[in-house]
């Protein structure tokens, strides 16, 4: 009877060491990834820079596009492609990134380098470089002339974007530059202030 058991137990322990070499392995859940893009006043421009890497998981390949670099607020959009590249889109897109933008007219940039990565907050686009290998970095940067961030329809602050579960933007807006007019009026109010400490001090 005990050989019996053992026979019986050594036949269990060899059909569940064959089901665990089997089995199939279990699936890789993906990983978020994130770009960070920043807007910051560079003396009489506005430079553009990002990057981060996007996870091509569950996105779904719309077109090809050219390649463009702009910012259009009235699309809650920006873009820095030197090339040529892929307009992915987005599912349920969460955030807030639609909340930087004011309405202005679309503003060409030049001076771009890099992959190439863009975004529209309002149509949920991602911009991706041709051939582009999910997770794989994105790095570059693009330069708008004579032109100051509130110009461009932005406003300063931090602001976020889920794309779906697997990708996330951040989008750091710089203080704008004050206007010449701005500027005019601090000045006359430094020199009102020191006259009355001016006037202070004689008294």
């Amino acid at each position: 009877m005990s050989n019996l058991l053992s026979r019986v137990s050594l036949c269990a322990l060899v059909a569940c060491a064959a089901a665990m070499l089997n089995a199939s392995p279990a699936k890789a859940i993906p990983q978020p990834e994130t770009v960070t893009v920043d807007v910051v006043q560079s003396g009489a421009n506005v430079i553009i820079s990002y990057s981060g890497a996007l996870n091509l998981t569950g996105l779904a390949d719309y077109a090809s596009n050219a390649a463009i670099t702009f910012v259009n607020a009235g699309s809650n959009t920006i873009q820095s492609l030197p090339g040529g590249n892929e307009i992915y889109i987005v599912n349920n897109p969460t955030g807030t990134l639609g909340n930087a933008f004011v309405s202005a007219p679309g503003v060409l940039g030049t001076n771009t380098v890099g992959t190439g990565f863009g975004f529209s907050a309002s149509f949920d686009y991602l911009y991706l470089p041709s051939l582009y290998v999910s997770g794989s970095a994105l790095s570059g940067s693009s330069e708008f002339d004579n032109i100051t961030i509130a110009t461009l329809g932005l406003i300063a602050g931090t602001y976020t974007g889920s794309f779906d579960t697997n990708n996330n933007i951040v989008l750091n807006v710089g203080s704008p530059v004050p206007e010449p007019v701005s500027l005019a009026l601090m000045g006359v109010g430094l020199l009102g202030l020191g006259a009355a400490r001016r006037a202070r001090a004689r008294s």
